[in-house]
């Protein structure tokens, strides 16, 4: 920049308040701006509500861009964020609702974000840590009210969270946290409204809960397995579903006669880790108390070439908490297996499982069979009734989730309130 002498001055800062900025729709930075927002970036809103804005072009020596320098720039839609190899710092609400952003790549350069960095960003669907970030922490409320943000894995060496740090993230299903992560602040509002959050990772080696917070209820943590015990008896996290990092999930098992299904999971691996469970060979009443009891978690159940036998100790019907831990309804039951029956409440209450393939030789499916608890919310979508039945009992999927179901030509009793309730 030269002045009204003629001398040439160097501009490394833009400070705040830029004038004349409701007429601003595109900025280019100069080759030597090193800071938005004055020399420490604390001016405060250089461009903050530039509501014509839709581009900007930063330069390569910017290293920080200050406190509510981008806010309210609703048409913002173009901005090269990833291509700032020496951006340290982004102040106090720098994004904060700049809400047509497009997806953002964080440049592993950055060492600082600070409080609200990118809150309330509606558009914002897609958010990515560069390879190598040297990021150390989450601030407080960063990705608060980003209502289109669906997954985010964020990068090894964060070890700490700031409270409501993802709150109200309406489209959040998947987070990843790194291996140094130690600790949350304010656990309670951490995922506040965070309503279809299904999957937290934690690998860390760190138990990084000290307080209590909040998750659907049919969220599931993936910890770190040295922490499993950790994570299922400790007050803040044993109310939710739990499962081990690195161990298998989908299961497939040939029994030769009922009893063994429990030997045979555990040879594969964790039954508490198993979403999806195939069985082919014979199950009697101590294998379904077994799935009742060892798999939380399971979502799909395929037995399609398993049969049901008589023998083994009695089946129960079985209450289940929000975590999944399964206890004996007194009530009601014990019952004994029939040979190629679906019996009374034998897949009673598994509210995370989403799909039921009953074994191809049935005849009959009993009351209440695959029913529900009303105060669960069931998952079942789908299900599939063999060709053999003839008979389906009362209730027998009262309260569940099915969407679609085929009745076979041969059913010749099909009684009261079979499907009553069936909500998705």
């Amino acid at each position: 920049m030269t002045d009204a002498n003629g001398n040439s001055h160097e501009v490394k800062y833009v400070g705040g308040n830029v004038y004349w900025r409701s007429y601003i729709r595109s900025i280019v930075f100069g080759k030597n701006i090193v800071s938005i927002g004055g020399p420490d970036g604390e001016a405060d809103g250089a461009f903050s509500s530039c509501y014509e804005l839709t581009e900007v072009t930063l330069n390569a020596k910017l290293e920080t861009i200050g406190r509510s320098a981008f806010q309210n720039c609703t048409y913002l839609r173009n901005i090269n964020l990833a291509e700032m190899k020496n951006l340290k710092t982004i102040k106090y609400s720098a994004f904060m609702d700049a809400d047509r952003l497009p997806p953002i790549t964080l440049p592993s350069s950055v060492t600082t974000m600070e409080d609200r960095a990118f809150w309330g960003i509606d558009s914002l669907k897609s958010f990515t840590f560069a390879s190598g970030s040297r990021l150390t922490a989450i601030p407080t409320n960063c990705f608060a009210h980003c209502a289109s943000l669906e997954t985010l894995t964020l990068p090894d060496g964060i070890q700490t969270i700031g409270a409501e740090a993802f709150y109200s993230c309406a489209s959040l299903t998947e987070i990843t946290f790194g291996t140094q992560l130690t600790s949350f602040a304010n656990n309670w509002s951490l995922f506040g409204y965070c309503q279809k959050l299904r999957k937290v990772v934690l690998p860390g080696a760190t138990f990084p809960f000290t307080g209590s917070f909040w998750l659907p209820d049919d969220c599931t943590l993936h910890v770190n397995p040295a922490l499993l015990n950790t994570y299922r008896e400790s007050e803040f996290t044993r109310n939710y579903h739990v499962m081990a990092l690195g161990q298998p999930t989908d299961f497939s098992v040939t029994t030769t006669a009922g009893g063994q299904l429990q030997s045979k999971v555990e040879a594969i691996g964790l039954a508490n880790n198993v979403l999806s469970l195939t069985v082919s060979g014979p199950l009697n009443g101590t294998d379904i108390d077994y799935i009742h009891v060892a798999m939380p978690n399971i979502e799909v159940l395929n037995l399609t070439n398993a049969s049901i036998v008589a023998g083994g100790d009695s089946y129960h019907q079985w209450n289940v908490s929000a975590n999944g831990t399964a206890t004996i309804e007194t009530y009601y039951g014990p019952w004994n297996t029939e040979a190629d029956v679906v019996g009374y409440a034998m897949f009673y209450n598994m509210p995370t499982l989403r799909s039921l393939l009953l074994p191809k030789g049935i005849t009959k499916i009993g009351e209440y069979a695959c029913a529900q608890d009303r105060n669960q919310t069931f998952k079942l979508k789908h299900i599939d009734i063999p060709a053999g039945v003839t008979e389906i009992g009362h209730h027998a999927f009262y309260y569940s989730g099915i969407e679609e179901v085929t009745i076979p030509a041969g059913i010749t009793r099909l009684e009261e309130y079979t499907f009553w309730h069936c909500h998705t």
